[in-house]
């Protein structure tokens, strides 16, 4: 399974990582255990604007599906890919939380 950047995919739900699109053998043997496969697999290229909206160019195989997996799995499992495949408002929110969470830890030791 190639791994591409992690976009606002359609499918895309809260809390989840968009990590690549699989077919059915790749999809078993990824690895991850908190995994959902998608119903449209697009090109990582950005296709053509439908009514407004920027669509992805739509995979030739139909075997082809996106695969979501939990961001606190990918998260613990490889941080690497984690901040790779998260977009930068995203890294920049999570690192708000964190450094708020750093200042009430010190706070409280004071």
């Amino acid at each position: 399974m190639k791994e591409y950047r992690n976009r606002d995919h359609l499918e895309l739900l809260p809390g989840e990582l968009f990590v690549g699109n699989a077919n059915t053998h790749g999809f078993e043997h990824t690895g991850w255990k908190d995994k959902r496969a998608g119903d449209k697999a697009f090109y990582d290229e950005i296709g053509e604007s439908q009514n407004g909206v920027v669509v992805g160019i739509p995979y030739k195989d139909p075997d082809y599906f996106p695969v979501f997996v939990l961001a606190e799995e990918v998260k613990q499992k490889s941080p690497d890919l984690y901040q790779r495949l998260r977009s930068s408002e995203q890294a920049a929110a999570d690192k708000a939380i964190e450094d708020a969470k750093k200042k009430n830890q010190n706070k409280k030791a004071a």
